[in-house]
């Protein structure tokens, strides 16, 4: 029994997905995200995004993995797509976010990780010479006009000199947009 009126049913899609994927042998088709934008745009990617290799990471993000300086912490790591590459370059990292399902996914494929977000960081997880926020994760910041206070909130696991490394892509146009 569904339709209107029933209460939408609150978990971890995300984890979810990435966990069938991961599942699957991560090959393409086993699990798709939809995304649904509040100006009526509705999206699909195929979860492999979430798995790509560090041979086959974009020129960007490898350009971005290769900026890290000491220690990472990679806040909204999902299923640990930057990590190993951080790792293979010779730093150690660890990885966090809201999912447990990702974290799952992330530890089975030999990332350190924990549940939490940028706000409940652990202060004796520390010092990080770096902080990524790749894959579109400079949003976690909450804005332009909360950043800084999001930033503040991590003060206690940084060092001097910490790097932060993020990535957001423009925002994506609909046909909407271009009429």
């Amino acid at each position: 029994m569904g339709g209107i009126g029933r209460a939408p049913v609150i978990g971890d899609a995300f984890g979810q997905i990435l966990q069938r994927c991961w599942d699957a042998g991560v090959v393409p088709g086993a699990a798709f995200e939809v995304i649904e934008r509040e100006d009526g745009y509705v999206g699909v990617n195929d979860a492999l995004c979430y798995f790509t290799p560090f041979e086959e990471l974009t020129p960007l993000d490898l350009w971005a993995c290769e900026q890290v300086n000491g220690r990472a912490l990679d806040i909204g790591c999902g299923a640990g797509r930057h990590s190993p590459a951080v790792q293979a370059l010779g730093h150690e990292t660890v990885g966090m976010d809201s999912s447990a399902g990702a974290v799952r996914v992330a530890r089975e494929r030999g990332v350190t990780a924990l549940v939490g977000t940028f706000e409940d960081v652990p202060l004796n997880l520390g010092p990080f010479g770096s902080l990524l926020l790749l894959g579109n994760n400079l949003g976690l910041l909450g804005g332009r006009d909360n950043a800084r206070a999001a930033l503040e909130r991590l003060a206690g696991a940084v060092g001097p000199g910490t790097r932060l490394v993020g990535s957001e892509s423009p925002t994506l146009r609909t046909l909407h947009d271009v009429e």
